[in-house]
Formats: structure tokens, sequence, C-alpha cells
């Protein structure tokens, strides 16, 4: 089970690094172009709001659900020149994971995984840790799929300024 984990992690971490959003505040709308800075204070807000949300063990689909609301929100924001392309790759790599996880039952899955462990079926937990199983297998075109989005995530941050490169490292932005 530690692709499909780990493939929730990535959507998790995705929307944290994704850069662009700052829990409802203030609001840059498409009209107003942000600065570097102010973009790196977005992306260090969204993620102490995701640090806040706490982990995917307590709540899977409130998780799923604030990772969603992170990127419809990211995708308001309308970042500098020069960081439209590599804005553009990470909101594209969340919504093609998202897409994904959504499309896999994966979210039915932990649902339903969540009420037999709350009702402590244990024989209705281990075959939906059969059904996990069986759903890892199908992970791993998703998992290509991610891994040419790192390589344009990446190649979209070798081509940004040291100085905004600087400004997004102190944010953990990147």
């Amino acid at each position: 089970m530690s692709k499909l984990f780990s493939a929730v992690a990535l959507i998790a971490m995705a929307s944290v690094l994704a850069c662009g959003g700052n829990g409802g505040g203030g609001g840059f709308g498409s009209a107003q172009r942000m600065t570097v800075e102010e973009y790196a204070a977005a992306c260090e807000a969204l993620g102490a709001r995701f640090n806040d949300l706490g982990s995917f063990d307590e709540d899977f689909s409130t998780g799923f659900d604030a990772i969603e609301d992170a990127i419809d929100e990211i995708k308001k924001w309308n970042p500098p020149g020069e960081l439209q392309e590599y804005h553009g790759v990470r909101v594209r790599a969340m919504e093609t994971a998202l897409d994904a996880l959504q499309g896999s039952g994966l979210l039915d899955l932990m649902q339903d995984l969540e009420k037999a462990a709350e009702e402590e079926d244990e024989t209705k937990v281990l075959e939906l840790l059969g059904d996990m199983a069986d759903l890892e297998d199908r992970m791993s075109q998703f998992e290509d799929d991610m891994a040419e989005f790192e390589d344009e995530i990446e190649r979209t941050q070798d081509g940004l300024s040291p100085e905004t490169r600087r400004i997004l490292e102190n944010a953990d932005c990147l």
C-alpha cells in the first residue's frame, strides 16, 4: 500500500508547495498581478493552513476536500510573469493528480475503510484492504504521469532567477 499512500502524500505536498493560496484573506484576483514576495507569502500561508489541517489519518475525506479547495483557490491567483509557467505546471500537476485519485475510487474506498474501522468490522476492513492492494497495482500510470510533471516542475524551477528562487525557498515554496 506504500505506493498508494505516497500518491496521496504527493497530492498533499503538491498542494502545500504549489504556492498561490493565502487561506482566503485579502486575495489577489486575476486583475492584480502578484509580486514574487506576495506569491511566496501566499505559498507560506497555504502551507501553514495545511499543517493546521492535520493528517489524512484522522479524516481522509476532509483532507481531500481541503485539497480541492486549495486547487480552486490557487487557480485564481495571478503570479508574476517570471512565475507564470512554474505556477501553471504545478496547478496542472495538482489537477491531474486529484482527478486520477478521484477517478480511481480511492476516496470512496478510504471512506468505506474509515466506516468499517469505526464499526469494528474486521471482515470488511480486510476486504477493503484487499481492494486497496488491487488499486495500488493500477496506480503505476499515475506515478508515471507524476514523474513527468516533476521533471517539468524542476525545469521551470531551474529557469527562475536566483533572487526569485531564494525568496521562494525562504518561504518553503520550492
